[in-house]
């Protein structure tokens, strides 16, 4: 017999999976270097890089993280 939450409780464990995929794919990207090398760094990639550091910070603020 399933229990109330058990739905909820599947659902939620699929989403882990896939946060936890996200973070992988990220982990590499980020490094690599946001596949740039030093010699093409120019003032877009510092945008894009502080771009992914707001979102990042709005992620750890809606979980309450530090």
């Amino acid at each position: 017999m399933l229990k109330p939450n058990d739905g909820a409780l599947h659902a939620f464990m699929a989403n882990m999976e896939e946060i936890r995929a996200h973070l992988t794919v990220m982990t590499r990207y980020v490094d690599k270097h946001m596949d740039v090398t030093p010699d093409d760094i120019d003032w877009a990639h510092v945008g894009s890089a502080g771009r992914v550091v707001e979102l990042l910070t709005q992620i750890n603020g809606f979980l309450n993280l530090k």
